[in-house]
């Protein structure tokens, strides 16, 4: 098996740099169960550090390790560059908060997730999915952000492109997830994915306006011990 104590500087190389871990993975089952749960499957999201063929699920295992800050055993479903589920993972984070060499191996899949039926995600990591979709998306809007640069102008920025990007962005990275999150059982996982959702619609509407008296975006989130973070974003990027 691959170390994956290198996580941290994998997840820096990434396209776009950011001062805080970036998490993007989509790692729940989807309607479809893992089509790839086997060893195979399993070799060639870990072979995907150096095939490019398999980058964006060796990312996807990257970013869920970076979601977890505490020792414990972890599963995680990676997805196809479609975002059907490929296979589905568990992998063992040590005391030293850094993941265990070899850990990494084909989870248990239940009857449920066998038949095709969607797994709900967990509230611990339900509350860390909701925490990261924020942190990610607030850090795109920050002053000089690679993300939004190609769409800079002198005079005037390209804002109808730059709301595609992000659209495009959103979509492939964190739509399912967030979408997913809004059907948890848990109220909190639940409201706080709502207003991530419509956080975005409300991006996406004033960076296409144009004529928006604020460009001001501001949303709340709940954690786990109940406290409440707010996020903001100034759309005119």
């Amino acid at each position: 098996m691959i170390n994956l104590n290198n996580y941290a500087i994998l997840a820096e190389q990434k396209k776009y740099g950011y001062s805080t871990p970036i998490t993007e993975s989509i790692d729940v089952v989807n309607e479809a169960a893992p089509d790839m749960q086997t060893e195979d499957g399993v070799k060639k999201v870990l072979g995907g550090k150096t095939d490019p063929n398999y980058a964006a699920q060796w990312n996807q295992l990257v970013d869920d390790v970076a979601t977890h800050k505490a020792a414990g055993t972890y599963t995680v479903t990676i997805n196809h560059d479609d975002n059907r589920p490929m296979v589905t993972l568990q992998y063992q984070i040590g005391t030293d908060l850094k993941p265990v060499k070899g850990s990494v191996k084909l989870a248990a899949t239940t009857a449920q997730a066998a038949q095709g039926a969607p797994a709900q995600m967990s509230e611990a990591d339900g509350f860390a999915k909701v925490k990261a979709a924020s942190d990610v998306i607030q850090n795109l809007f920050v002053d000089n952000s690679p993300f939004f640069a190609p769409f800079k102008g002198t005079w005037n920025d390209e804002d109808s492109k730059a709301a595609a990007e992000f659209d495009k962005w959103y979509n492939s990275k964190w739509k399912v997830v967030i979408d997913s999150l809004k059907g948890h059982t848990n109220e909190d996982i639940k409201t706080s994915a709502t207003n991530v959702s419509k956080a975005v619609t409300s991006i996406l509407s004033k960076m296409r306006g144009g004529a928006d008296a604020d460009d001001t975006v501001v949303w709340n989130i709940v954690a786990a011990n109940g406290a409440y973070s707010t996020y903001k974003v100034d759309t005119d990027f």
